[in-house]
């Protein structure tokens, strides 16, 4: 099938993407946050994978009421850091797979209750009588 690729650096799609076939676009971002409505992929739901990879940055949705469609056979979204608007992100692809990877988020440092981490006196020793 035919394959559409898009390697770039900071890759901004602001109209529909549409291929006969297969759709791969890699960059240190993906921003579809300038577009109205956008829809990329295959064309028809069920046609060609569709797949996003960005090596440093984020995949960003549209804000407010403006959307991004995915159509195809299943899409793959991976960032290295996040894939933000995602409730702008449609997914149109007759019952195929959605694959997100993210960067896990940071867990805040927490503070230990273990006998260890308090500050307490050594305990005093008994002598036997």
């Amino acid at each position: 099938g035919t394959i559409l690729s898009a390697p770039a650096d900071y890759l901004t799609v602001s109209q529909s993407l549409l291929s006969a076939g297969n759709l791969v676009l890699v960059g240190s971002t993906v921003d579809f946050s300038k577009g109205n409505n956008i829809t990329l992929g295959a064309g028809t739901a069920g046609d060609g994978p569709i797949a996003l990879g960005v090596t440093m940055g984020n995949i960003s949705a549209p804000n407010g009421r403006n959307t991004v469609t995915f159509t195809g056979a299943r899409v793959l979204l991976a960032a290295t850091n996040a894939v933000e608007n995602s409730t702008n992100m449609l997914m149109d692809l007759a019952g195929g797979d959605v694959l997100v990877a993210q960067r896990a988020r940071p867990r805040p440092a927490s503070t230990s209750t273990c006998d260890h981490a308090r500050k307490r006196p050594p305990p005093r020793l008994r002598t036997p009588r």
